[in-house]
């Protein structure tokens, strides 16, 4: 896996199971529109990874894209896997609540 040092990619893509991840209960971000990103990926196909806890297959970020991409019928995803344990999947996290639209 490659790590940050330049602050630009925390690691490595990959394909996965879409049932391999799951929603993250405690998800805040009430925002995107599940059909918007839906009719999204049905246009342009996934273009970013949703990114989630290695260990737990938690979604971290992508939520809303996971969703869209299970009413698709997706098997598959490209994730982004983390290393995280729970506090810094949390950060990680908020970080993407915090970003400016």
């Amino acid at each position: 896996m490659t790590t940050p040092t330049n602050g630009i990619f925390a690691g490595e893509v990959e394909q996965v199971d879409i049932d391999s991840l799951h929603l993250d209960p405690s998800n805040p971000n009430e925002r995107e529109d599940v059909d918007d990103i839906r009719a999204s990926l049905i246009e342009f196909g996934q273009h970013k990874p949703v990114v989630a806890q290695r260990s737990s297959g938690r979604i971290i970020i992508g939520n809303h894209t996971w969703q869209a991409a299970k009413l698709e019928g997706w098997t598959q995803v490209q994730a982004l896997l983390v290393d995280d344990d729970d506090l810094k999947a949390i950060r990680r996290g908020a970080v993407r609540l915090w970003t400016p639209s």
